[in-house]
This record gives structure tokens, sequence and C-alpha cells, in this order.
């Protein structure tokens, strides 16, 4: 392991300490999310970090249609036209990505700091390399977060928002499917959704058939037959998601809410995690399906945050449970499977100018 990232390593988790010691601190809630737009906007290489380049130097106004991420490509177009590098246009998406983040964030709990520490754990390496679908999920999320709220004035705002997502990647038209569960009331929802769940998981044979009419033929040969995993590999991917919404599940049925506002809001994020049960028979083909839940994880941190203030016994072991839970899904991912730590993390602490000069500066 290089020096650049054990100082990249080190002071992420300075912050998450940090974060979890003071949560309600604003000051290091903004020194996360400082940190955060350092990783991502000063990152110059790394994992598919030349295939967003790639894109970027091939974007052009032909071929534009919605199942091929056409404002995204228009972006870069007009980049291009501006004389704008990559590197500069990815730093300005990170940093409206990261303003939203931080808008839905600031306006959903008190423990900012403490959502912000789990998000240093995971998914940042995630947000870091998959450039396109985090500011796609940026503005999912925050197009959901205006859902969350159950006011009627706000569902076409939110519409919007998740339009322009699903227009910057292909893949996040998938959270019109929560947009329109969503306007489901709870109690109806906990009946039919292991329904809804029965029938994804018996559609699963003709998935791919489904996604051909949405995406391009070539998106649906690579991810349902030339990337499809194993078995194996496909249940360990379940499982890893349904233990996320068994975690959740805890938070919101062993922590009481008194605030008929607060816990109006706890309970559509719980929903968030009972539709998303419907991406699990995905995982039969690929993982990478998980990045539509992935992206839905700051609402979990928000609710995390919000019922631990309210634990008046287990509060530790609630919490350390959760902690816990991020480090085993972190060494899962970027360990002990997939493609190494050393291939996926470390370049993407490596390759960053500001580590780089705070290695330079410490004569490392």
């Amino acid at each position: 392991m290089n020096s650049s990232t054990i100082i990249g390593l080190i002071i992420t988790f300075c912050f998450v300490i940090l974060g979890l010691i003071f949560p309600k601190s604003k000051k290091i809630f903004y020194i996360e999310i400082i940190w955060t737009w350092i990783l991502l906007a000063l990152n110059y290489a790394g994992v598919d970090y030349k295939v967003h380049t790639n894109i970027y130097e091939s974007a052009s106004l032909s071929g534009l249609s919605i199942t091929n991420s056409w404002l995204y490509i228009l972006i870069c177009y007009l980049a291009k036209t501006l004389n704008i590098t990559f590197y500069f246009l990815n730093m300005l998406i990170n940093t409206v990505g990261l303003f939203l983040i931080n808008r839905v964030i600031d306006k959903s709990t008190e423990k900012k700091a403490y959502a912000g520490a789990f998000l240093l754990i995971y998914p940042l390496v995630e947000s870091i390399i998959q450039k396109r679908f985090f500011i796609a999920s940026c503005f999912a999320v925050y197009g959901l977060f205006f859902m969350l709220k159950k006011e009627n004035k706000y569902k076409i705002k939110s519409l919007i928002c998740l339009l322009i997502a699903g227009s910057l990647h292909q893949a996040a038209f998938a959270y019109l499917i929560f947009w329109l569960l969503l306007q489901i009331d709870y109690k109806k929802m906990r009946k039919i959704i292991y329904i809804f769940l029965i029938g994804a998981f018996c559609s699963i044979p003709i998935i791919p058939k489904i996604a051909g009419y949405i995406f391009p033929s070539g998106k649906v040969q690579l991810y349902f037959y030339d990337l499809k995993v194993s078995i194996d590999n496909a249940g360990c991917w379940m499982i890893l998601h349904f233990m996320f919404f068994i975690l959740i599940s805890l938070f919101v049925k062993k922590v009481k809410n008194n605030n008929e506002k607060d816990n109006s809001y706890e309970i559509e994020i719980y929903k968030l995690n009972m539709i998303s049960l419907l991406l699990i028979p995905l995982y039969y083909y690929e993982p990478t399906f998980i990045r539509i839940y992935r992206g839905l994880l700051v609402f979990n941190y928000i609710l995390i945050a919000n019922k631990e203030s309210k634990l008046t016994k287990n509060r530790f072991y609630f919490t350390a449970l959760w902690l816990l839970y991020l480090i085993i899904v972190y060494l899962l991912i970027y360990v002990i499977t997939g493609s190494g730590f050393d291939s996926v993390v470390e370049p993407e602490f490596a390759n960053n100018y500001f580590i780089k000069f705070l290695a330079g500066l410490l004569g490392v």
C-alpha cells in the first residue's frame, strides 16, 4: 500500500470517528462533505476513470435518446465545446451532487455528522469510481426526498429530479418504481410487497427480455449475459442486501418515535427499503444492480441518526451492530471478494491531487 493511500485512509478514518463522537457538530459534518468532495473531485485516475473520459471524448449530438444517458452526453459535449477538460467537468459535477446530498441530510436530521460518518465508510469508494451514476443518484435522492414529505405539491418536483437522474444514467430510471410505489399506503405496502417480491423472483427468466424493451441491446447483453455471476455469488449479494433490510427493520420497529412528523418521514424511508427488496432478483444476473439500493443508503443513515438519539437502552448495541455490518460489507466487497483492495480502493486514494500534495509535504 503506497503512502498516499495510507494518508487518505487515515484521514477518512479520523473523520468517521469524529462524526460518531460529535454527531450534532455542523463543523465536522461540513468537513466530512469537503473531504468527500476532495476525494471525488480531485481524483484523476483509477478504476473506470478511462471509461468516463472515453464517454467525454466521444460525446456528440448524434444518436441522443432517452435510453442512452442523453443529458450526461450533452453536458460532456458542451464541456468539450467550451474547452472544459473532463477533470474540471468531473469537479463541477461532484460539486452539484454533494450540494444535493448536503441539502437532504441538513434538512432531515440534527445528527448530520453521524450520517456523514457512515457515508465515509460505504459507499464512498463506489461514489468515486462510478462518477456518472453518482451524480444521477444524487438527483434521485434529492427527488425522493421530496416524495418522503408526503405532500402533493412536491410530487412534480420529485418526478422532474428523477427524470433528470435517468437522463444522466439510464439505470437511474429504476428510481421511478420507487416514486410510484411510495404513493401506496404503508399498511397496504406491508401486505403486498412480498407478493410483488414473489412475482419478481418468478420473473427472473424473462427479466432480460423485459430489459430489452427499455435499454439498448448492448447493455442487456453485457449485464444479463456477459457478466452473469455464479449462483453462489448471486446468493451472497442477495443476502447482503437482505441484511441491510433486516437491520433497518430493527431500528424502525424497536425504537419508537413520539413525534408524528418525524415518525411519518422514517416510515417512508422504511418503505423505500421495502420497495428495494424488488431489486434482489436482479442479483441473479449481476451485482452491479445493487448500485440502485446503494444510492438510497443516505436515507438509512438519516433514519439511524434520528433513531439513535431516541434509544433509551441498548443504544450502544444497536449503533455498534449497524457500524459493524458496514465494516463487514466494506471488507467483503473491497478486501475479501471482488477485484481486491489493491485494484479497486487503492487507486482512488493514490490518484488524488490533494493527497499527493499532502504526501509531498510530509515527505512520504
